[in-house]
């Protein structure tokens, strides 16, 4: 009995080193800011906020998106035709999703647009038609739900 408490103690213990060995020394929380030899965050180039600007759905992406027209067919369906225009500094993709609501407030549809590569200050315009509708719809609305960008291939 004791040679089994002390063989218990003794796996007990290497399992302790062997958990400790593989911890994480990193600090948690968010990565720190690069700061200036005077201690201060250096502001963030171009290029970072771009990289930002890319990874992510930015509500500022979305003012560079404006919906001219949301209608209903006079038999079914719905479609939508924007405007979009690059306000980056460098040629972008811009790829997004509208979203169709009916009178009653339901998301009956969305739509998917994607506008090539638009130079800086460019403007495309695409007409998008929402998925799946095939009854008549009243009162339709539309709204812009997701903009991404993507630097062209």
């Amino acid at each position: 009995m004791l040679k089994n408490t002390a063989l218990a103690a003794v796996f007990a213990g290497v399992a302790a080193l062997g958990l400790t060995a593989c911890g994480d020394t990193a600090p948690a929380g968010p990565a720190p800011q690069a700061q200036d030899t005077q201690g201060q965050e250096k502001p963030k180039d171009k290029e970072a906020k771009d990289a930002e600007t890319k990874a992510k759905d930015a509500p500022e992406l979305k003012k560079d998106v404006k919906i001219v027209t949301c209608e209903a067919g006079a038999h079914g369906g719905v479609k939508a035709t924007l405007e979009v225009t690059n306000s980056l500094d460098k040629p972008m993709e811009y790829i997004g999703t509208i979203i169709f609501v009916d009178g009653s407030g339901a998301e009956i549809a969305d739509g998917l647009f994607n506008t090539g590569t638009l130079q800086p200050g460019a403007k495309a315009t695409e007409e998008i038609p929402g998925a799946n509708v095939y009854t008549k719809v009243r009162g339709v609305t539309c709204k812009v739900a997701q903009v991404k960008v993507d630097e062209p291939a």
